[in-house]
């Protein structure tokens, strides 16, 4: 099913912005990020865009960014935000690794995704399996992501509510704003 068209479900719940939430699945924000290249400010840049992350502190973490730069991103921490450790000024080193995403009803995807093994975070590496993932949480179905190195996690994503509507009507990808 085409992005477009499953907009218009999440925006059914008639949320029109995120100060009145009453119990929060989600939590949306607008953000500014910089990129500083190693020793030049030549590539230098500061983007900015809207990101929305899962609030369940006992299930894996589901995290949207949407920028103009770099359009809809998806990323998953399989560790659950209860059991993770505090990690200040940790250095990580960034992996390709290849895994299965299957959502029900759709044959299973081949996915490419950066990951952290530190953290057991994978983030996706096109726009096309971000927007699957996005795909299954407006539609409010499970899916199953191999964890690149261990096994398949199960993630029954968090109902849709107005800090998630907030960011589809702030994303220029998934309303085109």
């Amino acid at each position: 099913m085409k992005l477009g068209l499953i907009i218009s479900c999440a925006l059914m719940f008639g949320a029109t912005g995120i100060a009145t939430a009453q119990s929060s699945h989600w939590h949306a924000e607008r953000f500014t990020q910089s990129l500083d290249k190693k020793g030049s400010a030549a590539g230098d840049f500061v983007y900015t865009g809207v990101k929305v992350t899962s609030k369940n502190p006992d299930e894996p973490e589901i995290r949207f960014g949407c920028s103009k730069r770099y359009g809809l991103t998806a990323t998953i921490t399989f560790l659950p935000l209860s059991q993770a450790e505090d990690r200040p000024n940790s250095r990580f080193k960034l992996r390709q690794k290849t895994s299965t995403l299957t959502i029900e009803g759709r044959e299973p995807e081949r996915v490419p995704w950066t990951v952290i093994k530190e953290t057991r975070t994978v983030q996706t590496r096109s726009g096309k399996h971000a927007a699957m993932i996005y795909n299954a949480v407006v539609q409010q179905t499970p899916f199953v992501v191999k964890e690149p190195y261990k096994k398949d996690i199960t993630i029954t994503p968090p109902p849709i509510d107005p800090h998630f509507v907030f960011f589809v009507e702030s994303c220029e990808v998934t309303s085109g704003t």
